[in-house]
């Protein structure tokens, strides 16, 4: 999935151009995909153990299961916080809880 600021890209049809011109391989047999997105990084995984970015092998292991200005969660954590301007919402897979929250900017 890539997203991008409304200001990179002089129209939503120059975006959508931009993705499906973008280098894409798939290799069902050997479960292999590599992709290169528009910001030339190349991504190129086979299932289950190779990830490379740009060559390098990446394990993910200290990236976060979410990590933005919105959603966020810790990988394993079990918790989803969700957050929009004044207003917090926490899944806790946990304890099967949900807790909403007015918080101040």
């Amino acid at each position: 999935m890539e997203v991008a600021q409304f200001f990179e890209y002089p129209s939503f049809e120059a975006f959508q151009n931009r993705i499906k011109s973008n280098y894409l391989f798939v290799d069902m047999d050997k479960l292999h995909v590599i992709y290169t997105n528009s910001r030339d990084d190349r991504l190129d995984f086979t299932y289950p153990d190779q990830r490379l970015l740009n060559g390098t092998k990446e394990t993910f292991k200290d990236w976060p299961l979410f990590g933005g200005p919105f959603v966020n969660s810790k990988k394993g954590s079990k918790i989803i916080q969700i957050q929009y301007q004044s207003e917090k919402v926490t899944l806790d897979f946990n304890h099967y809880s949900v807790k909403l929250e007015k918080i101040s900017n």
